[in-house]
């Protein structure tokens, strides 16, 4: 039997933050900021076919979605994201270090 396959629709915002992880990661290294990167990639081809075996996420505020989260790169960095028909809906990318109240979820 063939496994669903979704579409993953990545937010500007969520674009603005993996340029910015990835910027920052370059300051370090070229090549940890192209190790975020694929890492971020092959995150992202996972959610096209399972999303639905991550978590829940439980975000700050209450929020009328059904949001998941994906860890990736060590564990350093998560996806929040949200299946919604056979689109999987990337809503942020947070490290797991940094203070939450600099999470928009």
């Amino acid at each position: 039997m063939k496994e669903r396959k979704y579409s993953v629709v990545v937010s500007p915002y969520s674009y603005d933050k993996l340029y910015n992880h990835t910027r920052f990661l370059d300051r370090i290294s070229g090549n940890v900021s192209e190790r975020f990167y694929d890492e971020f990639s092959k995150s992202r081809k996972t959610l096209e076919e399972n999303p639905e075996t991550y978590p829940i996420y439980e975000p700050k505020k209450q929020m009328r979605k059904n949001l998941r989260y994906k860890l990736f790169y060590k564990s350093r960095y998560r996806i929040i994201f949200e299946i919604v028909g056979s689109e999987v809906h990337i809503y942020d990318i947070q490290d797991c270090r940094q203070d939450t109240a600099q999470n928009l979820i």
